[in-house]
C-alpha cells in the first residue's frame, strides 16, 4: 500500500473521531423526551401562536391544557400545547383578567413558584442545575 493511501486513510479516522466527540450522545429515554417536546413545539406552531422556540431548560416554557384537568382533562400529550408565557397568558386572557392579574404579575407568580420549589427541594437533597452538573447522556 503506498503511503499516500495511508494517509487518507488515517485522515479519515481522524475526522471521524473529531465527529464522535463532538456529536452527543442521548438515552433512549431522552430522544423520546425530546421528540415529544418537538411534537408539541410542531403543534403550537400549527395553531399560529407565535412560533417561538423556547429551550428545553427555560422557564418561558409553558404547558397548556386544551381541556383543563379540572373540566376531566388529562396530560395526554394530545390535550397539551407548549408555548411561551405571553402566548398561554393570551390563551387564558379573560380568565386571568377577571381575577385581576395582569402578563407581568403572572410571570411574577411563576418565577416565584420556580424559585421556591427550588429552595424546598434543595432542603432536602442537593440541587444540581444542568450547568453545575452535566451528564454524559
Amino acid at each position: 500500500m503506498c503511503k499516500k493511501n495511508k494517509r487518507s486513510k488515517t485522515k479519515k479516522k481522524l475526522k471521524a473521531k473529531k465527529y464522535a466527540q463532538k456529536r452527543k450522545m442521548y438515552s433512549k429515554d431522552t430522544i423520546k423526551k425530546l421528540n415529544k417536546i418537538e411534537y408539541c413545539q410542531n403543534r403550537i406552531n400549527n395553531k399560529k401562536k407565535c412560533g417561538q422556540y423556547i429551550p428545553l431548560d427555560s422557564l418561558e416554557r409553558q404547558k397548556h391544557h386544551d381541556i383543563p384537568l379540572s373540566r376531566g382533562g388529562t396530560n395526554n400529550i394530545r390535550n397539551i400545547l407548549v408555548c411561551c408565557i405571553d402566548c398561554h397568558y393570551s390563551l387564558h386572557k379573560e380568565e386571568f383578567e377577571a381575577r385581576g392579574l395582569t402578563l407581568e404579575k403572572f410571570r411574577e407568580d411563576i418565577y416565584q413558584k420556580f424559585y421556591e420549589k427550588k429552595q424546598n427541594y434543595s432542603k432536602n437533597q442537593p440541587y444540581y442545575s444542568r450547568k453545575q452538573y452535566q451528564y454524559n447522556y
